[in-house]
């Protein structure tokens, strides 16, 4: 549920949630800070201590966030509204976007630890928080003769809501899926790029063609045997002594399966599962198991289908990609013009020809950098695109956090190539980049950084072969506000430290 990227970012996010929650109630920062540390049963000195980066201890994200849910709950709905949207932005609570079940999960825990909040107070802010939203949990879903089984809370939505474009991608995927038989599929793409969308919005296309189909979410890092056993649990809730097996027999039996009734299994955010601060996109110890898994659905005779949704490919993917025409990844990039109109004007701008088209190109088409600037520009600037635009800063509040949390798993040659590269007038070559730095690190080392800010979506290839960031990213790297990956066309440093 939480994830703390380093003590320098939890340290200022501390900061943030207390000061933004102190002007949020009409009241002096350290009355904020009296309430949340009696609330965590520290002292407001050590509360205060958090916030510099040395002292912030090992694990206090969820103390944190107990006492700030049940502070917004007593100071009533809407700055539970407020306060969830600030957390689902912090690097200590990674949701996109957050959601009842998250919700509820941060509210519970609370009542778990004693907190005096009653299960009415709970229902009556989820409610209010989520009067659109549909349940918490659905059961599993009946498609004429397919079983859907579905861990994600709101299946539903994708009817309800505006999908927008994608035709071109949801007709190419299922080409893939129904006429080149693809066994094993990624969806890849920078955050907020709509992958999640775009796989659900699949299967309610192809949902007919499948007898199974199966949807896990990644994002909570489930241990891989309950990964497993929870797939396997959908094709026969009879079965028993499943979890007495090891890792390698459960996936050989989900093999099985797979060669006995089409089946189409989604896992979404598999970034989760793989090593950050790492070139190559290996696995972590405790996932090892699904190289094994992937390689098995990419070369075993079967009809059915893992789809992955993901920032980075995994190690060995491209090696599968190349090797069998059952194997294949979507790269997907930014809206076309027309749907990135058609969603500024469901949200209320006020677009003229010259605005809306400068507004899609700052943020490359990525729609929820669309939507979270949307929201800014109506609550700030009434709606008004021109206005939002003269203040020139596009990299702010939820979409600096977004980025943040990517660009935190580089390595250090990937973010000093990447910051150097969107400070460039024009795209570069890879020569280019090799000559930049060829005083400060090894050609092998640069070329691996270069191919892994491509497997991560950070990078291009145009058609001319030279390397292209995202007009957002280079935003990144030159906003004065940004954090200490700051690009510097002059920085001699040694490119590994």
């Amino acid at each position: 549920m939480a994830n703390i990227f380093d003590k320098e970012t939890t340290a200022r996010q501390i900061r943030i949630g207390i000061h933004s929650i102190a002007d949020q109630a009409g009241e002096r920062v350290t009355d904020t800070e009296l309430e949340v540390a009696e609330l965590l049963g520290i002292s407001a000195r050590t509360l205060q201590s958090w916030m510099n980066p040395s002292s912030v201890p090992g694990r206090i994200e969820n103390m944190l966030l107990m006492g700030l849910a049940w502070l917004a709950i007593t100071k009533g709905a809407r700055k539970l509204e407020w306060l969830l949207k600030l957390l689902s932005s912090t690097s200590m609570i990674v949701v996109e976007p957050y959601d009842i079940r998250w919700a509820r999960s941060c509210l519970e825990l609370a009542v778990l630890n004693h907190l005096p909040i009653s299960s009415e107070q709970v229902e009556k802010a989820l409610n209010n928080l989520f009067a659109d939203s549909s349940p918490e949990s659905l059961p599993a879903l009946q498609f004429g003769n397919s079983k859907v089984c579905c861990n994600i809370e709101d299946w539903d939505a994708v009817e309800r809501n505006t999908f927008y474009g994608r035709t071109f991608e949801l007709e190419l995927l299922e080409s893939w899926l129904n006429g080149n038989q693809c066994r094993l599929l990624t969806i890849s793409g920078l955050s907020g790029a709509g992958k999640t969308w775009l796989a659900l919005k699949l299967l309610h296309q192809i949902k007919e063609d499948y007898e199974v189909l199966v949807w896990l979410s990644l994002r909570y890092s489930p241990p891989l045997k309950e990964i497993l056993l929870e797939c396997l649990g959908h094709f026969d809730p009879e079965m028993q002594n499943l979890s007495i097996l090891n890792i390698n027999d459960l996936i050989d039996l989900l093999l099985q399966y797979l060669r006995q009734q089409r089946t189409l299994i989604v896992l979404d955010n598999f970034e989760v599962v793989l090593e950050s601060n790492d070139t190559l996109g290996k696995y972590q110890p405790q996932y090892e198991g699904l190289g094994r898994l992937l390689r098995l659905v990419a070369k075993t005779d079967h009809k059915s289908c893992l789809l992955l949704t993901t920032r980075e490919k995994p190690v060995g993917y491209s090696r599968l990609e190349t090797s069998s025409a059952r194997t294949r990844n979507l790269m997907l990039s930014g809206l076309r013009m027309e749907e990135c109109r058609d969603l500024l004007r469901q949200r209320g701008l006020t677009l003229t020809h010259d605005t809306w088209p400068t507004l899609c190109e700052l943020y490359s088409g990525n729609p929820q950098f669309l939507n979270l600037a949307a929201v800014t520009i109506k609550e700030l600037f009434g709606g008004d695109v021109e206005r939002f635009l003269s203040c020139k800063v596009a990299v702010f509040s939820h979409i600096r956090v977004i980025l943040d949390q990517q660009v935190y798993r580089l390595t250090e040659p990937e973010k000093k190539i990447l910051s150097w590269l969107s400070v460039q007038d024009s795209c570069i070559s890879i020569d280019e980049v090799l000559a930049e730095f060829n005083d400060r690190a090894s050609n092998s080392l640069l070329l691996e950084s270069i191919s892994s800010l491509l497997r991560r979506s950070l990078l291009q290839l145009n058609s001319a072969s030279r390397l292209e960031v995202e007009p957002i990213l280079r935003e990144y790297y030159l906003s004065s506000a940004s954090s200490t990956l700051k690009a510097s066309k002059t920085d001699g440093s040694n490119i590994t430290g």
